[in-house]
Parts: C-alpha cells; sequence; structure tokens
C-alpha cells in the first residue's frame, strides 16, 4: 500500500533518527532554509531501496533517506515511478548537466572533509610526540585553530571530535583516551604484543 505524504514524513523522520540525518549514498547533510533562492538547497526524500513505493514494511527496512539528486541517480526509468513515465522528455532529465555532475564531483563537504582528516591525524601525531599527553579539548581548539590558519577555512569542532574518535577506536586506533583530574585527555596507545 502506497504511504500518504504524512505517513512518508513519519516514515523519512524514524529513518534519520536510525542511522542519521543525511543521505545514505553520498552523505550529504540537508542544508537549514537559505535565503537565496539561487543556492541549492539540498532536502532529504524516502527512497524505496526496491524501487516499489508500494512496499512499505513497518520496520523500515525497504527505506532509505536520500538527498534529491541521489533519489534521482537511483531511481529506474518506467518503474513504479510516475516522474519518468509521464515525463516527455526523460532521456534529457536523465542526461541533465545537474545529474551528470553530481555524479562525478563530490559536495564541498566531501571535498573539505578529505582534507581534514588527514591534516588532523599529522596534527594529532605532531602533538602527541611534543606533549606525551593532551587535554581532548586544548586538543580539538588548536586543531581548528590551525586548521584555519592553514587552510582559511573553518571546521566545526564537532568534526574534530568525529576525526578524533576514528583515530581513537579501540580495534585499530593508535590513541586512546584517558581521564584524568575529571578531563579527557589523549595519548598514544601502548604496544600491546
Amino acid at each position: 500500500m502506497k504511504l500518504s505524504a504524512p505517513e512518508a514524513r513519519l516514515a523519512l523522520l524514524l529513518k534519520t533518527q536510525q542511522s542519521g540525518k543525511r543521505c545514505f549514498r553520498c552523505k550529504r547533510v540537508p542544508a537549514a532554509k537559505v535565503k537565496d533562492p539561487s543556492k541549492q538547497v539540498w532536502r532529504l526524500i524516502l527512497h524505496h531501496v526496491d524501487d516499489n513505493n508500494e512496499n512499505n514494511p513497518i520496520d523500515g527496512s525497504n527505506h532509505e533517506a536520500a538527498c534529491d539528486s541521489c533519489n534521482l541517480i537511483l531511481r529506474k526509468p518506467y518503474k513504479h515511478t510516475k516522474g519518468y513515465k509521464y515525463h516527455k522528455n526523460w532521456k534529457e532529465v536523465l542526461n541533465s548537466p545537474h545529474r551528470r555532475r553530481t555524479l562525478n564531483q563530490r559536495p564541498a563537504q566531501m571535498q573539505k572533509a578529505e582534507k581534514a582528516y588527514p591534516f588532523f591525524a599529522d596534527f594529532l601525531e605532531r602533538t602527541i610526540a611534543k606533549l606525551i599527553e593532551v587535554d581532548e579539548d586544548s586538543l580539538i581548539d588548536a586543531a581548528a585553530k590551525e586548521f584555519f590558519e592553514a587552510q582559511n577555512e573553518s571546521i566545526s569542532q564537532e568534526t574534530l571530535g568525529t576525526y578524533l574518535d576514528r583515530l581513537c577506536n579501540r580495534i585499530n586506533g593508535n590513541y586512546e583516551r584517558f581521564q584524568k583530574d575529571k578531563e579527557w585527555w589523549v595519548r598514544k596507545r601502548p604496544e600491546q604484543r
């Protein structure tokens, strides 16, 4: 049975609560409302994994949160979708410059992350080499400041915290967090034999 608009919004809300508020394919986060309508605003919509809009299991296993462009890329022509079936120039839609651009280029956030993560990993290694152990908050503040000075771009402390989580991973991370005087500190993980 096909979902009504309120049911689809609820299913999308549940899916974003389960897997985060980002596109499952390109990991793009939807932008807030922008005053300038010429700027592209991404929004998340409910994507059906099997392209069947009538297949809506209660557990949400057939649903994913996708941005507009990824949903357009993932949808198959003439299959359960009204847009392609009734669009006179559906081949033009498939070959539009906007669609080709989204296939070939990554969003600015992803490009920035590709520079920021290696920068932060190198910064952490240099800092730990000098200080042996460092306060987590001071580390993140200093990394944000140095990244801004080096790249002339800002990066959020939340993003740097995520990178630190990755580097302090218990399974394959080279660093560990520990508590000292009610504050969290970071140091190099001791070698295990």
